[in-house]
């Protein structure tokens, strides 16, 4: 009976549906060929991406986000090479996401030995054009991905060989849209026996828009846990 019912009721759910949705009840407005996240507010639908620099009728998101910004200098950090844990060929990013049109750019600096500067390790990323999760907006999850990745090289430039994400909690705060250049930083906010406790940013390179933040706890196996 309740299957029937539930079945009858489809035009009236698909109605509710969209009364929501065209409200902005679940802080989204459709456009053409995008969704523009919004704050659950009064403001206008050009509100939010005026933060960003852009309007919603401007169709060409990527020359908006790379025009007058050049990479910051990541001096006296240094460059990290892969890992060895992980043969590249195999790997999820440098194997397969790695390149044009994907993640165009995943540079990794680590802080210089004895240095007392909180963030442990940096990321230069350049996000493509294919890793839209919405049309115009990178993937959450490939945001996620990035931060437990450099989680990974944050672990490896503290001289501890292995490590293993037990969970990683992310914010978001800031629609990423494709084509943009970010910029990550990772802090050990503190270590317990084998348990390591990250904290994470993503920013534009400004700094100035903050479009995610994580937590994480890692934990290093019995057999490293003396490293």
């Amino acid at each position: 009976m309740w299957n029937g019912l539930w079945k009858s009721a489809l035009p009236l759910r698909r109605m509710l549906f969209a009364a929501a949705f065209s409200t902005g009840a679940y802080g989204f407005t459709m456009h053409k060929d995008r969704f523009e996240k919004l704050p659950m507010t009064s403001l206008s639908p050009n509100s939010f991406f005026s933060a960003l620099g852009m309007t919603s009728k401007d169709s060409d998101v990527q020359t908006q986000c790379e025009s007058s910004k050049a990479w910051p200098d990541p001096s006296p950090y240094e460059f990290m090479k892969v890992p060895d844990r992980t043969p590249e060929e195999k790997h999820a990013i440098f194997d397969l996401l790695l390149g044009n049109k994907m993640i165009e750019k995943y540079d990794v600096y680590k802080r210089p030995t004895g240095s007392t500067d909180d963030n442990v390790v940096i990321a230069h990323i350049k996000f493509g054009e294919h890793l839209d999760g919405h049309p115009g907006i990178v993937h959450g999850g490939i945001l996620s991905l990035m931060f437990d990745d450099l989680l990974g090289f944050g672990f490896y430039s503290l001289g501890i060989p292995m490590a293993f994400t037990a969970n990683l909690n992310v914010d978001y705060r800031a629609p990423v849209p494709a084509g943009t250049r970010v910029l990550i930083a990772a802090q050990l906010e503190s270590r317990e026996g084998r348990k390591l406790f990250w904290k994470a940013q993503m920013t534009s390179l400004d700094q100035k828009i903050l479009y995610a933040e994580a937590s994480s706890l890692y934990i290093v196996p019995r057999s490293d846990a003396g490293k």
